[in-house]
C-alpha cells in the first residue's frame, strides 16, 4: 500500500489530493474495499473516487486499486488535517479480510497564488491609466495652443 498527498501547502480556493494505491497478485484474492468517511479537521471533502487497473509484473497478473480524496481547507489560514484511518478489505470468496492503515496528513492553508486573471487585470488597468494620461496630456496641449491669439 502506498499513500501520498499531492501537496502540503494549499492556497486559498485550491485543493490537494490524497491518493491511496493498493496492489496485489490477482491469483491471491478478489478483494472488495470498504471506503470510510474520511476523518477531516478544518478540511472539506470536495471529491472522492476510485479506479481499478490490471497489469503485468514478474510474469504474473496483478491488480491495483486506487482511491483519491480531494480536500480543500475550510479556512484561508491555519492548518487542516486528514486524521489516520483504516481502509478495510474483504475477500468475499473466503470471507476473510483485514485493513490497511493510512497515516495522518497535515496541510497548511496559504495565501492565494496570483493567477493569470490577476495578471490580465493588472495589465488592463495599467493600459487604461496610460491611455487616460495620454488623452489628458493631448487635450491640455490642444487647449493651450488654441488659447493663444
Amino acid at each position: 500500500m502506498k499513500a501520498a498527498l499531492s501537496r502540503q501547502e494549499v492556497p486559498a480556493g485550491e485543493t490537494a489530493v490524497l491518493r491511496v494505491e493498493i496492489q496485489w497478485p490477482k491469483e491471491e484474492a478478489a478483494y472488495s474495499f470498504v471506503v470510510p468517511n474520511l476523518p477531516l479537521k478544518n478540511l472539506a471533502l470536495v471529491r472522492q473516487g476510485e479506479s481499478s487497473e490490471t497489469f503485468q509484473k514478474d510474469g504474473a497478473v496483478w491488480l491495483q486499486k486506487t482511491f483519491e480524496f480531494e480536500v480543500q481547507p475550510t479556512s484561508p489560514r491555519g492548518e487542516g488535517r486528514i486524521e489516520a484511518f483504516k481502509l478495510a478489505y474483504i475477500d468475499p470468496t473466503v470471507q476473510k479480510g483485514g485493513h490497511f492503515s493510512v497515516e495522518s496528513y497535515t496541510l497548511s492553508a496559504a495565501k492565494p497564488t496570483p493567477g493569470r486573471f490577476s495578471f490580465v487585470f493588472l495589465a488592463l488597468t495599467a493600459l487604461i491609466i496610460l491611455a487616460m494620461t495620454v488623452f489628458i496630456a493631448k487635450r491640455k496641449r490642444g487647449l493651450t495652443s488654441n488659447s493663444s491669439p
